[in-house]
């Protein structure tokens, strides 16, 4: 067994700077293989073997090719005394961190693998590759050797996934890495619940919030650093370590979109019903892109929201008003998606009215039997809410007729005057909507009084006998 002596000292900040002793010596651990080295058409052969440091069993390689390994050397770490470009010395670290040991790296073959491959990079006018014992050539690790390649010339290529995304909640969503490294990196640290599958990053989020996933290239996979190991005179090496990871942080805004309604009435525009209706009390369904139920929620203060919703298409329907306004039938679509997290609506109902026709006639008892009541015109009547305000206030035309449109409520209507001679009508209570009625005719009778002095009011008798005939008024 050969010993060495190594001495360690610093090589990045990150190397432990407390001196090390540290012994070395070839293992015959692979067998039936030989490197060969060809220079100037002249071929040199030797049995591949594996370095191995004593105390920690680590693995190094040789920077020299077939050069021996001294005794009772002294080696220091240094990068700078090797005599090679930063950019080779990269490289060789790259291939040592990526070979044996590196994942599923853990054969024999890698060992031997890395070793080629770096007598390759600092030397590329030789030739290097493996022979039997014969001495013949053999070629037996081209997919490992690409696949080796492939690692240390991605080393630095990033993943090409946006720093900063807007993502939708309660989704699964994939990032995909059209560089095709992502499968090199594993997460070091996530805010959400994350894997790496291949080339994609599949993220669930659960809950609003921004967060972050830091992914990590090269993580610490050895107990030390690599190093690089000089002395004069004896074999240079690189022993196998972890190297400066790259990391590469991506920041998620999980956002959940919202859908606000506002109600109105349609014929005004306005969130203040008409009438004795409500627009408050409507109640809307929504529904997924393929017409499936979600929820439904009821109009309160003429707002309805729907919110915590994922991107996607959405449809809206109203499935009841508020009390006296007709139901909308239309169905609305909307999309949420990042440029429009927010929407809303401002939907409308048409209030449930009737056409009133008051019908205005004066006369006497006679006349009324005989049907030939004349129509009053000049004849004033308001239209009172049950709050008792003034909605409405007009006179019948030279045909005694009054056209006006009520919505949906209770009314009082009051005659305000009437023909000299002739008493007005009793105030008149009306319902408007409670059947939907669109339209309706009231025919108001004035008549005569006709006997001075009596004590009996004859309009009271007159009222008392159609009241009986047709209706009370």
């Amino acid at each position: 067994m050969k010993k060495i002596l190594l001495v360690i000292i610093m090589f990045f900040c990150c190397i432990n700077v407390n001196a090390l002793e540290r012994s070395f010596t070839g293992y015959d651990t692979i067998d039936n293989v030989m490197y060969f080295k060809e220079n100037n058409g002249v071929y040199y052969f030797r049995k591949a073997k594996e370095i191995r440091d004593v105390e920690t069993n680590s693995t190094a390689y040789c920077l020299e090719p077939f050069v021996d390994l001294k005794e009772g050397i002294n080696y220091s770490v240094s990068n700078t005394q090797l005599g090679l470009s930063d950019e080779l010395l990269d490289k060789v670290r790259l291939i040592a961190y990526y070979g044996y040991g590196y994942k599923n790296h853990t054969d024999t073959n890698w060992i031997t693998i890395t070793q080629i491959m770096i007598w390759r990079t600092l030397y590329p006018n030789n030739a290097f590759g493996w022979s039997d014992s014969s001495k013949k050539a053999i070629f037996p690790y081209g997919k490992e050797i690409e696949e080796l390649k492939g690692l240390v010339n991605s080393h630095y290529k990033l993943p090409a996934i946006e720093k900063e995304n807007k993502v939708s909640i309660n989704k699964r969503i994939v990032l995909n890495d059209p560089n095709n490294v992502l499968k090199y990196y594993d997460i070091l640290s996530s805010d959400f619940d994350a894997k790496i599958e291949g080339n994609n990053l599949i993220i669930n989020t659960k809950e609003e919030k921004d967060g972050e996933i830091i992914l990590q290239r090269a993580s610490n996979i050895h107990k030390d650093d690599l190093v690089f190991l000089i002395s004069p005179g004896s074999q240079s090496l690189v022993e196998i370590g972890n190297i400066t990871p790259i990391d590469y942080s991506i920041k998620l805004h999980v956002e959940s979109g919202k859908i606000k309604i506002t109600k109105v009435d349609k014929e005004t525009d306005l969130t203040n019903p008409q009438g004795d209706a409500s627009l408050d009390g409507a109640i809307y369904a929504i529904y997924d892109a393929n017409m499936n139920y979600i929820k439904q929620l009821t109009v309160k203060d003429n707002v309805v929201i729907f919110d915590n919703l994922n991107y996607g298409k959405y449809f809206i329907k109203e499935k009841s008003a508020g009390e006296g306004y007709y139901v909308d039938n239309e169905i609305y679509e909307i999309n949420i998606n990042q440029n429009n997290i927010n929407q809303e609506l401002r939907l409308g109902n048409i209030v449930i009215k009737s056409k009133i026709k008051i019908i205005k006639n004066y006369g006497s008892l006679e006349d009324y039997e005989n049907d030939s009541m004349k129509r009053e015109n000049g004849i004033i009547f308001n239209i009172y809410d049950k709050n008792e305000e003034l909605v409405y206030s007009g006179e019948t035309d030279e045909n005694g007729v009054i056209m006006v449109d009520l919505p949906y409520g209770e009314y009082v209507i009051k005659q305000v005057n009437s023909t000299p001679g002739y008493k007005k009508i009793d105030d008149y209570k009306l319902i408007v909507g409670k059947d939907n009625s669109i339209s309706e005719t009231i025919v108001f009778n004035d008549f005569k009084v006709v006997v001075p002095n009596a004590g009996i009011d004859i309009y009271d008798l007159i009222r008392g006998f159609i009241c009986l005939k047709q209706f009370c008024l």
